[in-house]
Order: C-alpha cells, then structure tokens, then sequence
C-alpha cells in the first residue's frame, strides 16, 4: 500500500523514494537480487517500526547494468506475504560504517586512511526546507557503547552551506575540547564522519603529527586520552549495534526532545588494515589529477589552503573503475567541496554532490547542482569567487558499508 509507506519523513512520489516507477519505461526490466536478511525489529517504536518488522538488503540492476545496493523494511501483511512499509520514522536519519582514503594531491606525503561511522541526516530536508516552526536544529546521538555525539546543520542564515548534518566538537566550559561528551551546537565541523582509527599511507602516524592535531576540522573518536581504538576494540564492537538519535527544534540544553529513532548499523566499523586488505577503490584519471594539481592555486597568506577555480561550465570527475573492487561498492555519488567567497575574511563552504548509475565513469557536477539559487553560483556555472577544493568518490558495499576516496587540493600544516 503505497500510502502505508514511510521512510525517514520520505512517501513514495516521483521525487522521492522509488521515483523510478513514475518515470520508467514498462520495459526497462529492472531486476531485484540477491536478498539478504539481517534482523528482525525487537521492539515497536513511536512513529517508526513495529515488533517483527523485517530489515533486509537487496541489490537492483537495469538493463543497462547499473547496479545499487539497499536496505528496506517489510512487514508481514494479511495475505502472508511481506510487503515494503519503510521505517516509519517521520524524521531522516542514519548511521553505517564507512571507510576513507583521503589524498592529498598537492602534498602526497599526508595521504591518510581513516575508518569509523558517517551519519546520513540531510540538512535541506530536516532543516533548510521546513518552515520556521518545524527546522531540527540539533540531533543528539548516542553509541551503543554510551558515547555522546552533537549532530546539527552548518548554515548560512537559513541556507545550509552542507547537504548534511555536521558533528559539533565539544567543548567544555573553557572552550577546551572534550571527548564523550554532547557538542556545542555553535561549534560545527565540516564533516559527518566520525574517524576511530587514522594513519598515515606512508612513514608513522604519531600523537605529535597525528591528523587529529593537524586538521580540527575534521572529528575524531579515540580513546580517553585522545589516541585511536585498537584493533581489539574495534573487532569488539557489535555488527548490529543500536544508535539513538534525538531530535530538537532548540538548542537549549532545557528544549525537549521532539523525537527520538533508532537505527541499526549492519556492519561494524572496519580497522584500517582490513580497509587496505579488502577494499579496491576507484582512481582519478590520470588527466584529471594532473589538470587539479597544476591548475590549483595556494593561497599567499594561508599556504596550506590550495584551490581549483572552474571558468565555465560544470566540474568534469572522471575516474577508472578496478575489476576487482573487493567489497564490490557499486558507485553511486560523486560530491565536490569549495569555498563560497575567497574575497571575504572567513568564507562559508559548501558541497554540490551528483548521484549516477553505477556504470558511469565519469560525472559532470553543476554549481548548486542539488539545491538551486545558491549564493556562490552565477546561473549553474560557479561564481568567479568560489573554489573548488575537494572531490569525493563514494561507494557502498552489499553490508551496506561506505568507501570514499577523497581528494582534496589543502595541504595539512
């Protein structure tokens, strides 16, 4: 019953979940394959799941190849069958294991691994495109093991400047950094991965050259003292750990919880040598790398921020595929970063990002390409003052794990 189905706050509708059916032709033979259970639901949620709704994964294929991996929700209807309802959950969210190798094309020598949990809140859809009453202002999100992550949107005004949710550092009373503990929601980074273990591609990672005192806009997740998990722990984590999301329209600390969902990961974190060991990703071509390399400028006043201005037109990706990809990720987004204005004091970023079919190898991403009328656009070609600094490669495994290849033009300091 398609009016039955909800899933993350999305319904069935040509611009929203299985959008396909109302644009594809009868005949496109669109095959579903290799059905994979992963658990039943223990308890009913408010606004979400019922007791024994099922949670599966599934593989979709076209007639032209392209391939995507997804998890559902089905329950058992009257006639016995199991039938697609979706979460039920009236808000997005998510949290999966993702895996990262992010190279550094001006400065291949902090070429970095990182491995941990991204989370998948959609900033335009909780925050940009609601009307004043209804905006989520911050998610509080808590590990199965009791640590406590801020989730809340970067925004300009009321536009935001990532299609995403980003972790808020935590602070304590003195502006020092903290670990475990809730962030301050006016403290965002540019991220929604939280890295458990990093290290250098080559020579060692250190405590006093670790990425974690090198780049504080990314976030990290160690130990008490500030150092990566160990593999041990890591392994010890649970394939089916439950992460609690609660949802807010304040960032007073005194503001109620509006909502609260659950979500299962489906697969545990990797340790970075089990990323190196199993993981195949896709390369640049060697054109492009050589065309972001040479054609890049670095700032004069803050040599470490290096960037790629595109004239005209949409930014070109272009990228080999390995034939043997390991994990199998089938392919699916390629998202660029930048900055806004390079003329004002302390610029805005922003991401632009393309989903395609998995048989693509290359994919052309227009300014404002998923949120229309930005600020840094002149039409769909980027604005003479924004940058582009950052490209990244995403794919997903069939556990419903993430691998990104980002490649970005800054240099650490």
């Amino acid at each position: 019953n398609p009016a039955a189905y909800k899933s993350g706050g999305m319904v069935i509708s040509k611009t929203q979940h299985f959008g396909g059916m109302f644009t594809a032709s009868p005949t496109a033979g669109v095959k579903f394959s290799d059905p994979k259970f992963f658990y039943k639901v223990g308890a009913s949620r408010t606004n979400g799941p019922t007791i024994d709704d099922v949670v599966f994964g599934y593989r979709w294929k076209d007639e032209f190849g392209n391939f995507q991996i997804e998890k559902n929700v089905a329950r058992l209807d009257t006639d016995g069958a199991l039938k697609l309802i979706g979460n039920q959950y009236i808000y997005d969210g998510g949290i999966g294991a993702t895996s990262q190798r992010r190279n550094f094309l001006k400065q291949p020598e902090s070429t970095f691994h990182s491995t941990g949990y991204n989370f998948g809140l959609s900033c335009t859809q909780l925050n940009q495109n609601q009307s004043a009453g209804n905006k989520i202002v911050k998610v509080n999100v808590t590990s199965p093991g009791g640590r406590k992550i801020t989730l809340i949107p970067n925004l300009t005004g009321t536009t935001c400047d990532y299609s995403y949710f980003v972790i808020a550092t935590p602070k304590n009373s003195s502006g020092t950094v903290t670990l475990d503990a809730m962030g301050d929601p006016s403290n965002a980074t540019g991220t929604g991965f939280i890295r458990l273990q990093t290290q250098f591609e080559t020579g060692t990672t250190t405590a006093a050259n670790h990425p974690r005192s090198r780049n504080t806009g990314l976030a990290y997740f160690g130990g008490p003292d500030g150092t990566d998990l160990t593999n041990a722990q890591i392994e010890a984590m649970p394939q089916f750990g439950t992460w609690t999301f609660e949802y807010y329209k304040s960032t007073a600390a005194s503001s109620p919880v509006v909502a609260t969902q659950y979500y299962k990961t489906t697969a545990r974190a990797l340790t970075i040598d089990g990323f190196k060991k199993s993981v195949k990703l896709h390369q640049l071509t060697t054109d492009l790398k050589t065309k972001l390399t040479t054609e890049s400028t670095c700032s004069t006043s803050t040599p470490t921020y290096c960037w790629y201005k595109q004239v005209t037109g949409p930014f070109v990706a272009t990228w080999s595929k390995s034939t043997d990809l390991g994990m199998s990720p089938a392919l699916y987004k390629a998202r660029i970063y930048g900055l806004k204005d390079l003329t004002v004091g302390t610029p805005d970023g922003y991401d632009d990002q393309i989903k395609f079919l998995s048989s693509r190898t290359t994919a052309s991403i227009l300014c404002g390409q998923d949120q229309s009328a930005q600020s840094y656009c002149s039409g769909s070609n980027f604005g003479t003052n924004a940058s582009i600094d950052g490209l990244d490669l995403i794919g997903r495994a069939p556990d419903g794990t993430d691998v990104s290849h980002f490649h970005t033009l800054r240099k650490l300091p």
